[in-house]
């Protein structure tokens, strides 16, 4: 034996949990309740006898003495476990069932400590062989990934520990006040039959290539609405792609027109406001190809520990490098490690129909909706209702199991944004709305209108000066000259930098017949922005 590993394994503990499984065929449950694999024993004959085992027992088989020494028999491995008479003598060796689930805990402990210095060696042998440390880094990660989704299982707690904690998570349900208690996704039917995204929760939606969009439009709501930190690991659209998608469903800005730059004076007014909110959000994007499970741990654990990421968006899965035997198992093991949900995109075949529920009986999408604590599905039904369309959504697995079935959701092909009507405000929606149609009622010559949107624009926003030079320049128009130098004065609070300020209230004291302070307000513009044609037009009509 390698003299380095013999502090960090247990002959006897090793025969012992064999001689427990050996003779009690109820303790075999408690290997697969604590994941024990035949690498976790250090001898060979030890590996040889439990794999044996486990062989037996998944063939429906009592594994028992002398079935297990007919496998090995079988596989020309007796000799190598040390003889059929030591096989017969390890059910001597077993321990009482309440110290099993001790030995096989302590067996993995040696077991884990063993991988551990097998990495350290790896990476100290690479180092010293000059071999790209990008390389070695990406392998440790890898390694230290699959002992990580491996030993995290083994943790435990004691009852009362447990205990408060769910009194804390019941306290703060009662003090919302809510049924839904998760991250809301921005649609009704989806919150209400999961009480929101929860923290280490494994989200799948399945279809077509719509379901970014869908993702994209879940996003909008969560960094937007609730400010919540988010990542986007994006496997295969480039992030500037992914940024002008998010661009149009924000603004409403057709995304064909966006890709070619015909946009009008007042779409681009609104793409440079909506720009500015979404340059504040609270959104991550990954933009890399060829990420494996690991890479997208190791990264999710850093932005956890510098951003605090309340949620994971991944697409696609099936662009996922993985050693592992299952992807599934991986995330729903990062979404467990990091405690918050993980949202994963998976796209179906276009020859498959997503309204098939057979589909989930075989293969991957079995697995998926195995491993998965919530599994939605988009289906292809698209149903035109003059600019918008309607998507059907099926929920296809709850584990809350508070409702399943199908709904139908908003979709705008244009800008590739998905809503729910009953939740989104029609437009206007926000203080640039607002501003935005009073600018159109004031071309119009509709004043008052004018003024009620500027009024709402204000509440919703007190602190753009443009806003304010709006509703002044309404006031001006019906005379109320008293009420636009006020909102002048605010503009000039908000903005003194800006000239524009200053000419609009300079304007507004010419009109009103206070031609000293008219001149110092222009004059002041000017001095800021020579070329400020406001000031200059009215500087002029108080010379002429």
């Amino acid at each position: 034996m390698n003299n380095d590993n013999e502090d960090i394994f247990d002959y006897e503990i090793e025969r012992v949990v064999l001689g427990c499984i050996l003779s009690d065929e109820e303790a075999i449950s408690k290997t697969y309740e604590l994941m024990l694999h035949a690498e976790d024993f250090y001898t060979l004959a030890h590996q040889r006898i439990f794999s044996a085992i486990m062989e037996a027992d998944s063939g429906g088989n009592i594994p028992e003495v002398n079935i297990v020494i007919e496998i090995l028999r079988k596989r020309g491995q007796l000799e190598e476990t040390d003889g059929e008479v030591y096989i017969r003598f390890l059910p001597g060796a077993c321990c009482a069932e309440a110290n099993l689930d001790y030995y096989i805990r302590t067996l993995k402990e040696y077991s884990l400590r063993r991988n551990i210095l097998k990495i350290a060696g790896e990476m100290k042998c690479g180092v010293s062989n000059r071999v790209d440390p990008q390389e070695i880094l990406e392998k440790v990660q890898c390694a230290l990934f699959d002992l990580d989704a491996n030993a995290t299982l083994f943790s435990y707690s004691r009852a009362g520990e447990v205990l408060m904690r769910t009194i804390d998570d019941i306290d703060n349900a009662i003090k919302k006040k809510t049924l839904i208690c998760g991250i809301t996704s921005g649609f009704s039917f989806v919150d209400w039959a999961t009480g929101g995204f929860r923290a280490s929760e494994y989200i799948v939606i399945l279809g077509n290539h719509n379901i970014k969009f869908l993702a994209l439009s879940m996003i909008n709501h969560i960094v937007f609405k609730q400010k919540i930190p988010s990542v986007y690991f994006s496997l295969e659209t480039p992030d500037i792609d992914l940024m002008k998608v998010m661009l149009a469903q924000e603004t409403g800005i057709d995304s064909k027109r966006l890709n070619t730059g015909f946009l009008s004076a007042k779409e681009l007014r609104r793409l440079l406001h909506s720009a500015g909110k979404i340059s504040e959000a609270p959104l991550y994007i990954v933009d890399k190809q060829d990420m494996g499970i690991s890479d997208i741990f190791t990264l999710s654990v850093k932005l956890k520990a510098s951003h605090n990421i309340g949620i994971i968006f991944i697409d696609y899965m099936d662009l996922i490098h993985s050693d592992s035997t299952s992807i599934n198992k991986s995330i729903k093991h990062i979404a467990r490690a990091l405690h918050i949900p993980i949202v994963v995109l998976h796209r179906l075949d276009p020859n498959v129909n997503p309204d098939d529920r057979e589909l989930f009986n075989t293969g991957v999408l079995s697995e998926i909706k195995r491993n998965a604590d919530t599994v939605m599905v988009l289906t292809r039904k698209i149903l035109t209702r003059k600019n918008n369309a309607k998507i059907k959504l099926r929920m296809e697995k709850n584990r809350h199991g508070r409702l399943l079935g199908t709904m139908e959701i908003d979709y705008k092909p244009s800008c590739l944004k998905f809503f729910d009507e009953s939740l989104e405000p029609a437009y206007p929606k926000d203080a640039f709305d607002y501003n935005e149609r009073g600018e159109e009622h004031y071309e119009k010559g509709d004043y008052d209108s004018a003024i009620d949107d500027f009024n709402e624009a204000i509440r919703l926003d007190p602190t753009c000066a443009g806003i304010y030079i709006n509703r002044g320049n309404a006031y001006q128009k019906k005379d109320l000259y008293d009420l636009a130098i006020n909102d002048f004065n605010e503009a000039i609070r908000l903005a003194p930098e800006k000239a524009f300020a200053y000419s609009s209230r300079g304007a507004a004291y010419r009109k009103w017949g206070k031609k000293e302070l008219a001149i110092q307000d222009l004059e002041k513009a000017l001095s800021i922005d020579p070329d400020d044609e406001l000031a200059k037009k009215e500087m002029e009509e108080l010379k002429g």
